[in-house]
């Protein structure tokens, strides 16, 4: 089950049996039952309503620190924006979590979901002031997290979105990054010409290839490079979209 709540690609049927089994093997009241059937909650698909509040307070009763704290990081990144809400919501359990770990990876997972619904300033300031200890897969997660709190002509939301694109990474499978990105990122549009763009073509060209007019090219670059906080194509070398 660590494994699948690690991983959301994972489908391995034997983890599945183990975890059924070991389950099944368990009295119902006991804390490891407990811990792993929300476990299983959270990392297989259910047809079922799920009660995401009930499922977090038994894995904060009943699962080790470090795997309730694992369990409340994939919520965050993988369920649904109501999951974010209620994980959001439930700092001061975290909080009571990270104290009782010994593992410097989870406290500052932990951190990470505690700041979630700071502001934008004190999320970003997470990673300045983590030196280094805020792991390359939370990274990603903080950036959206201000960039869904900064306003469209905030510098800390360019300062986000160059993070978010740069090395043209994708989020599909990470809704919290996703999410975010669809509604306050570049449009699909912008991104494609940005691309194409960064790759060194010039506007004619891209206009040629997408069969568009020169001046919508212009258009849609003029709005990414705004968005992105660049003055014009040359910062997009940085980002290395292509």
């Amino acid at each position: 089950m660590a494994v699948l709540v690690r991983d959301p690609e994972s489908e391995d049927l034997v983890i599945r049996e183990l975890a059924r089994s070991a389950a099944s093997s368990l009295p119902e009241a006991s804390p490891l039952f407990r811990a792993l059937s929300a476990l299983e909650e959270i990392a297989l698909p259910s047809d079922g309503e799920r009660k995401l509040e009930d499922v977090i307070e038994r894995l904060a009763d009943s699962a080790l620190p470090e795997v309730a704290i694992q369990g409340f990081w994939h919520l965050y990144r993988f369920h649904s924006a109501e999951a974010r809400r209620i994980v959001a919501d439930n700092g001061a359990v975290v909080r009571k979590l990270a104290e009782h770990t010994d593992s410097e990876r989870y406290r500052v997972i932990a951190e990470v979901l505690m700041c979630l619904g700071s502001s934008p300033h004190a999320v970003a300031n997470l990673i300045d002031q983590g030196d280094g200890k805020v792991p390359a897969e939370a990274k990603d997660v903080v950036w959206a997290e201000v960039l869904r709190a900064c306003s469209d002509d905030s510098a800390l939301a360019a300062e986000a979105r160059r993070h978010l694109y740069r090395k043209g990474r994708k989020f599909d499978t990470l809704p919290a990054v996703a999410e975010v990105l669809e509604q306050h990122g570049l449009s699909a549009r912008e991104l494609d010409i940005s691309k194409w763009a960064a790759r060194g073509l010039s506007n004619k060209h891209i206009a040629m290839e997408l069969n568009l007019s020169v001046r919508t090219v212009e258009g849609h670059l003029y709005r990414a490079f705004a968005k992105l906080g660049l003055r014009d194509r040359t910062g997009l070398n940085a980002l290395e979209l292509a």
